[in-house]
Parts: structure tokens; C-alpha cells; sequence
């Protein structure tokens, strides 16, 4: 057996297909087994394929059965017409036996399974497609049948769970796109894998995790668009992640520096964003957290530590919202103001007023 060769074919529609040659040595003559997928939606591509033997020399063989078939194939799985589909994988894989080397079977049974909402036992079909048969045709095409998996799964579809309960399984569509990403590395299905997990992250509200993801897109890709915008998503996430002055600013201070990373390296896209707009209000964000704290304190009756607080404030942001109102405040701290008894103190006082007076007169 030959090592395998890629050959990329531009169809009429601009699409790439992947032409897979195998080559094989039967005894006396060498037969060369062409089998053309169309990765990904679109309109079916033609190629043409060559097969030689020692008697005959080249000779064409028409692919436009196979190729239309397993379009077919793929539509009927996409639009849930089980019985079409079963009926074209029995008819490809009789027709072409020697695609059972490439684990045709496998992948057929993955899209079945698709079709029925059984995305995890899919998904085990095209994890064992892939470990499998690495060299396979069908390898793209198994990935994009756990990517097509991880969407449904990550846009809220349901599976069971002990065979009866029907639950959300964000986590696994999460796990199954990173595993994507990982296999492929830095190429174009580890961009769209990760890319589409971060959006995803961000619309649910799960800012660090989102921000987990951009900066591992950010990692692979440093430079470009991609690194332009998983700087920017960074930024972004970090940002969002902040949960008001009750808790940790240090996602502030982080989303900060990378707003000023976006103003140094990519200053088109700062004005685009209004940047500093950003840093602005990030920092507005971080008084507001200090004077906060200086409230807790003057709430408590702990003077002195708020006075540090609320100076802190008005010496570090001095044109901040919160600086004028740490004035206030020490303006209200300035003033000598009747403290009120409680009743406890009162009758505390009392009783031991009373008790000294016992032991004068005893």
C-alpha cells in the first residue's frame, strides 16, 4: 500500500472536494480506487477519476453515481428521512464495496443515529470513524458531523438521560467542539469549532468561560483577524464577567490592560469600539468598588477606616462619580452627630448603676 495522496479539485460552484486516491498492488496489475465526498452543503461536484492495470493502460471511471448518491445520502439524514437514507447507504455500500475500507459503514450509521436526536450515540459513531480509519475520506466529513452534533447540543437540544429524562447537555456539545479543535489544531474546522463555543459561552451569560475559549483561539492564532478578534474577545469577556462592587474587581483589571492592548495594536479597531470609552468606564467601575467599601465601614461605625477609603477615592479618581460622593461622605463623617441608644445599652447602664449603688450602701 502506497502512502495516501490528497488532491484538491475546484468545482464549478468554487467549492473544494477532496479527490482520495488509494493505491493499491494486486499481483500483476495496480488498480487505483477513487471515491469523491462533497464535504458540506452546496451543489454536487465532478471529477473525474483514472484506474490502471498492465493491459488496458488508463481508463476513465465516472464518479457522477457516487458523488450524486452520497448527496443524497446527506440530505435525506439533514431533512430526518430516515428510510431514504438507510435505503442509500444499503444501495453505496453495495455498489461500492471498497468504501468499506473507509469506514463508510461507520459514518453511515453516525448519520442514522443524527437523524434520529441520538446525538451522543452519534457522536461515539464519528469519535470511532475517526480513531479508527485516520486516513479515511470520510475523516472531514466525520468531523463535520460532531461539529454539526456540538451545535445542537450547545443551542439547547435535548438528550436522555437514564433512558427516560430528556436534559439540556450544553456541557457535552462544549466538550465535543473543543475535541474538534484539538484534533485539527489550526486549521479552518478548529477556527469555526472555537469560534462558535466562545459566541456560545457569551450568549448564555458564561463570561469566563467565554473568555477561556478566546484565549485559546487567541494561543493558535496571535496575528490576523483571528488574533484581532480574540483580543477584542477578550477584552469583552473579562469585562462582562464583572459582577458588581460586592465582588473581585480582578477581572477589571485584566479587561483593562487588554482594551489597551486593542489602542496599541489595532488602533482602527479601538475607534471602531471607542476603547477608551471602555477603559473609562472600567475604571469609574473600580472607584465605585472602593467607595463601597468605605460605605461598610462608616455603616459599621468603623470611621477612620472609611476617611481612608473615601481619600483613596478622591486622590485616585478624582473626576469619577464615586470621588464626589466620597466627598459627601466625609463631609457627613466631619459632623459630631447624637448617637442613639439602643434599649439593650440603656438597661445594661442601668443595671450596673444600680449594682454599684448596692455595694456603697452594703
Amino acid at each position: 500500500m502506497y502512502e495516501l495522496k490528497i488532491l484538491k479539485a475546484l468545482c464549478a460552484n468554487e467549492l473544494h472536494a477532496y479527490l482520495i486516491l488509494r493505491e493499491y498492488t494486486v499481483k500483476k496489475y495496480m488498480l487505483i480506487l477513487a471515491a469523491m465526498f462533497v464535504i458540506g452543503a452546496g451543489n454536487a461536484c465532478y471529477s473525474d477519476s483514472m484506474k490502471l492495470n498492465q493491459r488496458d493502460g488508463w481508463q476513465n471511471i465516472d464518479n457522477q453515481k457516487l458523488v450524486q448518491l452520497v448527496k443524497q445520502f446527506k440530505d435525506a439524514v439533514y431533512n430526518k428521512d430516515t428510510k431514504k437514507a438507510n435505503g442509500l447507504a444499503a444501495t453505496i455500500k453495495s455498489q461500492y464495496p471498497e468504501l468499506e475500507g473507509h469506514g463508510f459503514a461507520v459514518y453511515a450509521d453516525a448519520m442514522g443515529l443524527f437523524s434520529k436526536q441520538k446525538y451522543l450515540k452519534a457522536a461515539e459513531k464519528y469519535y470511532k470513524l475517526l480513531d479508527e480509519y485516520p486516513s479515511s475520506s470520510l475523516y472531514e466529513a466525520g468531523l463535520e458531523g460532531l461539529y454539526d452534533i456540538a451545535v445542537s447540543l450547545i443551542g439547547g437540544q435535548r438528550v436522555k438521560r437514564l433512558g427516560f429524562l430528556k436534559l439540556r447537555s450544553y456541557e457535552d456539545g462544549a466538550i465535543i467542539m473543543q475535541e474538534i479543535a484539538d484534533r485539527v489544531g489550526d486549521g479552518p474546522m478548529a477556527k469555526r469549532s472555537l469560534l462558535t463555543l466562545a459566541k456560545s459561552f457569551e450568549k448564555r451569560g458564561e463570561f469566563l468561560e467565554a473568555y477561556q475559549v478566546w484565549a485559546d483561539i487567541s494561543g493558535r492564532w496571535p496575528s490576523g483577524e483571528m488574533g484581532r478578534e480574540s483580543l477584542l474577545g477578550m477584552a469583552r469577556t473579562l469585562h462582562s464577567a464583572y459582577k458588581g462592587p460586592k465582588y473581585s474587581a480582578t477581572s477589571l483589571d485584566s479587561a483593562k490592560s487588554y482594551y489597551k492592548d486593542v489602542k496599541l495594536r489595532h488602533p482602527e479597531l479601538a475607534d471602531e469600539i471607542d476603547a477608551q470609552n471602555h477603559i473609562d468606564l472600567v475604571e469609574q467601575q473600580k472607584a465605585y468598588k472602593e467607595y463601597n467599601i468605605g460605605n461598610y465601614y462608616a455603616k459599621v461605625g468603623q470611621k477612620e477606616p472609611a476617611k481612608i477609603y473615601y481619600d483613596y477615592v478622591i486622590g485616585k479618581w478624582p473626576k469619577s462619580a464615586a470621588a464626589q460622593l466620597s466627598k459627601k461622605k466625609l463631609i457627613e463623617l466631619g459632623k459630631d452627630k447624637p448617637v442613639k441608644r439602643r434599649m439593650f445599652d440603656w438597661w445594661f447602664n442601668a443595671k450596673k448603676t444600680a449594682l454599684w449603688r448596692t455595694s456603697q450602701t452594703g
